[in-house]
């Protein structure tokens, strides 16, 4: 359930009504979507952004308009709360389900976190509409590719290895972005990780040990350590340790002072 709270938290509305308008570019000719008088594009095919949103009560929201999960250091611990509440709500099953799609870009190797993904968005109400990463490497821009998709989805969750793709996909303000995993972190498998461990206790008070080298898994609980305060420690041999992560070299010293032990391999 975590992962559909993950998406739900973001503040979304519906797809917008589109008239197709032609343009060229790359010297032929194509249609580019065109706002609707409701909600209109920007002047710059390079540069559009939603200039207007409608909100739902409840819902996460910043003066950037459109939320993206991008990185843990981009939520509050405020954010982390509310994520917990609407996660409770899910499985009580008292959050009211929305209606629409979620374009979802995963390897066809990805097992645990395609389905869990896909099985989030469903059960929010959403359909989930699966792609290959490889669907965004193209010699279009992040700007159109997303203003498209803008007219039958209302979110994306991606996996890709580049963060600098979901960055891309995530500026022009468009649509909401859901980092479902890349090279550089891994935030949802940390938000799992301490949503569970809230049934416990306040994770704030906790002491976490990540035992593994630097990677996506230990830069995603840096960011943790940095956003919410959690007392994060990584054991390791000091040349492949995450730079910022407070590290100790001496395994067996730091087991014992560990509430949680994460662990990860190279790669």
């Amino acid at each position: 359930h975590w992962r559909s709270v993950a998406v739900e938290t973001l503040d979304f509305t519906g797809a917008p009504e589109y008239t197709s308008s032609p343009t060229r570019r790359r010297g032929r000719e194509r249609s580019v979507p065109a706002r609707s008088s409701k909600r209109e594009w920007k002047t710059s095919l390079r540069g559009r952004k939603r200039s207007s949103r409608r909100h739902e009560a409840g819902a996460v929201r910043d003066n950037r308009g459109v939320r993206h999960l991008l990185s843990l250091t981009e939520l509050t611990g405020d954010d982390l709360r509310e994520i917990f509440a609407r996660a409770a709500r899910i499985e009580a099953g008292t959050l009211a389900r929305r209606d629409g799609a979620a374009a979802l870009f995963f390897p066809s190797s990805s097992l645990r976190t395609r389905v869990s993904f896909e099985r989030g968005a469903a059960e929010m109400g959403l359909q989930p509409i699966v792609f290959p990463p490889e669907a965004l490497d193209t010699v279009e821009d992040a700007v159109d590719i997303v203003g498209y998709l803008s007219a039958w989805v209302e979110l994306l969750v991606v996996r890709h290895a580049d963060l600098h793709v979901l960055r891309e996909l995530a500026a022009p303000g468009i649509l909401p972005v859901v980092n479902a995993m890349t090279n550089a972190n891994h935030p949802c498998e940390v938000l799992s990780d301490l949503f569970a461990l809230s049934r416990e206790t306040d994770v704030r008070s906790l002491r976490v040990l990540v035992v593994g080298p630097d990677g996506n898994i230990a830069r995603a609980w840096e960011e943790a350590h940095r956003a919410f305060g959690i007392d994060v420690v990584q054991a390791c041999p000091e040349e492949v340790r995450t730079p910022a992560l407070p590290w100790k070299e001496d395994l067996s010293h730091a087991v014992q002072e560990a509430d949680v032990i994460i662990t990860d391999g190279p790669g």
